[in-house]
């Protein structure tokens, strides 16, 4: 199996060609200097150089970016991406997100999670972009799931900037989640990606759901994060848990922490 994976300079780009190798697959990674998404020319091009049998797309805009990047990186970009590759007769696997779903409906009154039968309802700019962004096609696999690595921004990065410079940091009780390691996602991503495509959106998820307050005490036990102080707080009221199409290890398992544990040392070891 041949793979081009799109977004490759970013956390979840770089970890998928990681896993690819390593199962032995020939994986081309381009990153969005090298290949812009939202174009068809782009595309085409790197199609054409690649030969891929499936092209897995990791690009994107982030929630911190101006809503007129997010349409076109988030809800445009997706959408040529999946002609091109539908034109050039290849399978594309789309890798979308948790946040195409408010939480809202679920937070105060019951427990539940959203399958991937449901349909998205996200209010804010990022998730809206990301359920816009979702393309159809008998080509085409949308994967929405979460993961937690060492980019810039997130979860992770925000402990360890707590760490090193003792800010305190507040865990959610009644956030929910179930995600699981950037390293756990790629995994699962490269498996799905040379099985069938199914037609419909899947969910990647783990069968646990965690809350933000859980997530933060396993990667600072997990991690040896012994400097941060941290408390539970009771807000935001938020679940964002899906029912899982397709499992995947979750933060306590220790394959997740021993490749998360890599990724701190050497992180450490580049800031000193």
């Amino acid at each position: 199996m041949k793979l081009l994976v799109m977004g490759a300079g970013g956390t979840l780009g770089q970890a998928v060609q990681a896993s690819a190798r390593i199962l032995g697959y020939d994986a081309t990674g381009l990153t969005r200097q090298e290949c812009d998404i939202a174009s068809a020319g782009d595309v085409r091009a790197a199609i054409g150089r690649a030969g891929p049998d499936v092209v897995i797309n990791c690009a994107g805009a982030l929630p911190d970016r101006p809503v007129a990047e997010l349409a076109v990186a988030n809800a445009a970009g997706p959408h040529v991406l999946a002609a091109e590759c539908g034109a050039a007769g290849v399978r594309l696997l789309h890798v979308s997100t948790d946040c195409v779903f408010s939480g809202m409906p679920f937070a105060r009154y019951r427990r539940n999670s959203y399958r991937s039968t449901d349909t998205p309802d996200a209010t804010e700019p990022y998730g809206r972009s990301k359920a816009y962004g979702e393309p159809a096609g008998d080509h085409v696999l949308v994967v929405r799931t979460s993961f937690i690595g060492l980019g810039r921004y997130g979860l992770l990065r925000h402990l360890l900037d707590a760490e090193r410079d003792g800010h305190a940091v507040r865990g959610w009780r009644h956030s929910y989640w179930t995600g699981s390691s950037v390293h756990a996602v790629a995994d699962a991503l490269v498996a799905i990606a040379a099985g069938p495509v199914c037609g419909r959106p899947l969910h990647l998820a783990t069968v646990r759901a965690w809350n933000k307050a859980d997530v933060c005490r396993a990667l600072i036990a997990g991690l040896g994060l012994r400097r941060v102080a941290f408390t539970e707080v009771d807000e935001p009221w938020i679940d964002r848990t899906l029912t899982p199409d397709v499992t995947m290890w979750g933060l306590d398992s220790e394959s997740s922490l021993d490749q998360l544990r890599t990724e701190v040392e050497a992180w450490r070891a580049a800031s000193r």
